[in-house]
C-alpha cells in the first residue's frame, strides 16, 4: 500500500480527523488545498471550536509530526496561540472561486522543505491569489491553488467527452502529494470507481467544472476497480501503473512528465 515512501491514503477521509497541538485539541479538518502544478497538498483548513471562537484557518502539513489514523487524529508541533493569532480567511468561498474576487494575501508559517516550501525553517509563506480582471474578464495572475472539496464532484472530461465525475483524491502520507484521482463513472459517486494517475491531468477548470484528461472514456472505465472501503495495497497500484503503462507503451497518449 505503498506509493514512494509513503502510504496511500484518501484525501477524503482525512475530513473530520483531530488536530492535536502541543497544549491540547485545535480543531477538525474540513478541506486540503493543493497546488495543481506539482499536486503538494500545501495546506489544511482546521475548523477550530470550544477553547476558540469558531472559524476556519489554514496550517501547512509540515506542521505536522505525526498521525494516529486509528484514532483519526493528526498531531501538530503548533501551539493554540499561534492558531489563534493566525490570520483568518474567507474559507466560506474555496480558494479556487477567490479569483473574483480583489487579490487577497495572507501569511502564515510553513516549514523547510526546499522552495516548494519556502526558503528558511519557519519562514512565512505569502500565497498570492489570483484575481480575475473585470476590464478584460482574464486572470492577473496563474491560479494554482486548489480546494479538494471544491473538485470533488467535477465532472471528469476525457479527450472524447464526459465520461464521470471527482469522487476523491488519494496523497502520500508522507511527501504529502496528490497521487491519483479517484474517478467513478456514474453519477455522483453511485457508478463504477477508478484510480487515474495525476500524471494523466492536462488541466482543472473551475469555470467549467472539469478535470481534463488525456485518456479516452473507455481507457478509464477499462483501469482496475477502486474500493474505498478496502485499505490500498501495494498489488493494487502496481495493478493500475501496468493498465496505464500499457497506453504509454502504445504511444495513444502522452502522459507527461
Amino acid at each position: 500500500m505503498t506509493d514512494g515512501n509513503g502510504i496511500v491514503r484518501s484525501v477524503r477521509a482525512l475530513n473530520g480527523y483531530a488536530i492535536g497541538s502541543v497544549d491540547g485539541d485545535i480543531g477538525r479538518v474540513r478541506d486540503v488545498y493543493f497546488h495543481d502544478a506539482t499536486w503538494n497538498v500545501r495546506f489544511v483548513v482546521v475548523e477550530t471550536s470550544h477553547w476558540l471562537h469558531r472559524r476556519r484557518g489554514l496550517i501547512s502539513p509540515r506542521s505536522l509530526c505525526s498521525a494516529d489514523h486509528a484514532s483519526r487524529i493528526l498531531r501538530s508541533t503548533l501551539t493554540k496561540i499561534q492558531v489563534a493569532h493566525s490570520p483568518d480567511i474567507d474559507t466560506e468561498r474555496p480558494v479556487s472561486r477567490q479569483h473574483e474576487i480583489e487579490l487577497f494575501q495572507y501569511y502564515l508559517p510553513t516549514y523547510w522543505s526546499g522552495s516548494e516550501w519556502g526558503g528558511s525553517p519557519y519562514a512565512m509563506a505569502n500565497i498570492r491569489i489570483a484575481t480575475r480582471d473585470p476590464q478584460t474578464d482574464r486572470s492577473r495572475d496563474d491560479r494554482h491553488l486548489r480546494s479538494a472539496h471544491a473538485i470533488t464532484h467535477y465532472y471528469v472530461h476525457a479527450v472524447d467527452g464526459d465520461m464521470g465525475h471527482v469522487a476523491d483524491f488519494l496523497y502520500d502520507d508522507t511527501s504529502w502529494k496528490i497521487t491519483h484521482v479517484v474517478v467513478t463513472s456514474g453519477n455522483f459517486g453511485h457508478g463504477r470507481r477508478v484510480l487515474v494517475p495525476v500524471n494523466w491531468i492536462t488541466g482543472i477548470s473551475w469555470d467549467a467544472g472539469t478535470i481534463d484528461v488525456s485518456l479516452t472514456g473507455q481507457e478509464i472505465t477499462l483501469a482496475p476497480v477502486y474500493d474505498a472501503a478496502s485499505p490500498v495495497h501495494r498489488d493494487d497500484l502496481a495493478d493500475v501503473a501496468a493498465h496505464y503503462a500499457t497506453l504509454a507503451r502504445l504511444d495513444l497518449h502522452d502522459p507527461g512528465p
